[in-house]
């Protein structure tokens, strides 16, 4: 296993060295610690514009920017550690379990009663202070994830915008309330240099595996800071357009939220975006992009998505019929 503790805490830069080490890392499994200066990141699949609360953030001085990960909006600040590991891929979908695994036996062994529910949260006491997000490509996969450690929690949740179905289900009525951190469930004192440090050895023990710490090298810290500024820095990735649209659809799936915007002056759909924090391994610009130029009628649309084929490698777990009930029967 090759293992980097990042020190830097600009989110444009560890955003870049994760996806040039997942994308240029070889084959061996890499183990990624690192922490954002305050920032919220947003899932590859949504609507920038709505999941922030744009006035507070910008107030702040809160960094916004998007990963290529799906799932749901996450705040940083330096009370919040990140883990990042990225390994060979399977055929296999997504399996959370898998994922948190080490995570979760490494906290239980400090006496932390964590468990994961859901899609993809990891809970102490039925409060969130992790959630983990996947995404792959030729052959690797990143998988990815938060933990509050000890995260201004005020400024949280008042930076992100969580609409009520987000909350459906958890009891709660603000994100504030839905999250906790992990250092009042620790059995000592600890800070979080402490806390990244003693989380690397125990990962790194638990793996079972040689650690290589990994040293990157002149040729690729360009490679990384041209991959930051042209990417992770740029507007056009963050925020993309605000679409214009004539219907707007939203729903909450057992594999997260969807939103289908559609401009259809007449009858033919001229442009159509889809948002959401859904988890998928296909890019839905190939769904949007079938969908232009067809009738809005249900033999037309089914048409467009028989062309697509497998529903789940875009959206995880949903079939044709859901999406045409959704649309046409709702």
């Amino acid at each position: 296993m090759r293992y980097l503790y990042i020190t830097n805490t600009k989110p444009w830069i560890n955003l870049a060295i994760e996806e040039y080490l997942f994308r240029n890392g070889g084959e061996e499994t890499v183990f990624l610690l690192w922490q954002n200066e305050p920032t919220i990141v947003v899932g590859k699949n949504q609507n920038t514009y709505d999941e922030i609360n744009n006035e507070f953030v910008t107030s702040k001085g809160i960094h916004v920017i998007r990963r290529i990960t799906g799932g749901g909006a996450v705040y940083h600040d330096l009370g919040n550690v990140n883990f990042s590991i990225i390994s060979q891929s399977s055929d296999s979908g997504i399996d959370f379990k898998i994922i948190n695994k080490p995570v979760i036996d490494a906290l239980q062994g400090w006496g932390i009663p964590c468990e994961m529910t859901g899609r993809n949260d990891l809970v102490i006491n039925g409060s969130k202070f992790s959630g983990i997000a996947q995404y792959k490509s030729k052959g690797r996969v990143l998988n990815h994830g938060t933990l509050l450690f000890d995260t201004n929690l005020d400024i949280l949740g008042q930076a992100l915008n969580v609409k009520e179905d987000k909350l459906q289900g958890k009891g709660v009525q603000s994100v504030k309330k839905r999250v906790t951190n992990i250092k009042p469930w620790l059995k000592e004192n600890m800070e979080v240099k402490d806390f990244i440090s003693e989380l690397g050895k125990s990962i790194s023990k638990l793996s079972g595996e040689k650690i290589n710490p990994i040293s990157l090298t002149q040729e690729e810290l360009i490679e990384i800071d041209r991959l930051a500024n042209e990417k992770y820095r740029s507007s056009d990735w963050v925020y993309g357009d605000s679409p214009k649209f004539t219907n707007r659809f939203r729903k909450k799936f057992a594999s997260g939220i969807i939103e289908l915007y559609l401009y259809k002056p007449a009858d033919k759909v001229e442009e159509a975006h889809i948002f959401g924090d859904f988890f998928g391994t296909e890019d839905v610009t190939v769904i949007e992009n079938a969908m232009k130029g067809k009738v809005w009628n249900i033999d037309e649309v089914e048409k467009a998505l028989d062309s697509i084929g497998d529903l789940n490698l875009y959206f995880g777990n949903i079939k044709k019929d859901e999406l045409i009930s959704w649309w046409f029967h709702e």
